[in-house]
């Protein structure tokens, strides 16, 4: 017998979970790109997980101000964008000239 005809309790589990992650991605990557069209102070009190968002912060901070206090911001900003992806040009460019 086929594992799908004797369980059919397991594969509606494993579609119910593949469904929950499929529109967990689709609505962060939404959220996500509404972001990254808005102006930055309209997000200014809210965290979100986007690293390329937070590379883009990092680098914004620091082409605003060479101050020490806003480059230890930016750079603990590209810091946390690299961590969530380490991919993110951005805040790789805000390191290296910080």
């Amino acid at each position: 017998m086929d594992m799908f005809t004797r369980q059919p309790k397991l594969v509606a589990l494993l579609i119910l979970s593949i469904g929950v992650i499929l529109c967990w991605l689709t609505v962060s990557v939404g959220l996500a790109n509404i972001a990254r069209s808005r102006p930055q102070h309209a997000f200014a009190n809210l965290e979100f997980s986007d690293a390329r968002l937070l590379g883009r912060k990092a680098e914004m901070i620091l082409a605003t101000s060479q101050e020490p206090a806003a480059t230890a911001r930016a750079v603990r900003h590209a810091v946390l964008a690299l961590k969530r992806d380490p991919t993110v040009i951005s805040a790789i460019v805000t390191i290296a000239t910080s």
